[in-house]
């Protein structure tokens, strides 16, 4: 059974896992900690490759997005990625806080930035590559 422990809002890892989940976040774990002081939302963009077959999807990448950016319910569907080989990449906006961080283990990935940068800048739902 994992354990996460609560004072005052301060978050006090208790495992390995929990440490290197808040390590990858590096200076973004105290942002988010402002954040949740001050009733802000914290927002992430995901991105899930498909895959090959249905084995394989997997987060590619995950990283914070500033909560001006979008302000929709979560999920927000953002765009589709359809890459030449018939794969797709699914991107996502979550809403999140610091808790669901560390209880669903959500390390920061930095894959694809470049390419998703280009499609949230195409506003396009469907970005053929």
């Amino acid at each position: 059974m994992k354990t996460i422990i609560y004072t005052s809002k301060r978050i006090i890892p208790t495992t390995d896992r929990e440490k290197s989940v808040i390590k990858s976040w590096k200076s973004y774990w105290g942002d988010f900690g402002r954040f949740e002081k001050d009733g802000q939302s914290i927002y992430l963009i995901q991105g899930i490759w498909s895959g090959y077959k249905s084995s394989q999807r997997q987060i590619v990448h995950l990283d914070h997005v500033s909560k001006y950016s979008f302000s929709k319910a979560d999920p927000y569907y953002l765009s589709t990625v359809e890459f030449s080989d018939q794969t797709t990449m699914e991107l996502t906006i979550l809403k999140v806080s610091r808790e669901e961080i560390l209880e669903q283990n959500l390390s920061r990935k930095l894959g694809c930035t470049e390419l998703i940068q280009k499609v949230i800048k195409s506003n396009l739902t469907t970005y053929r590559i």
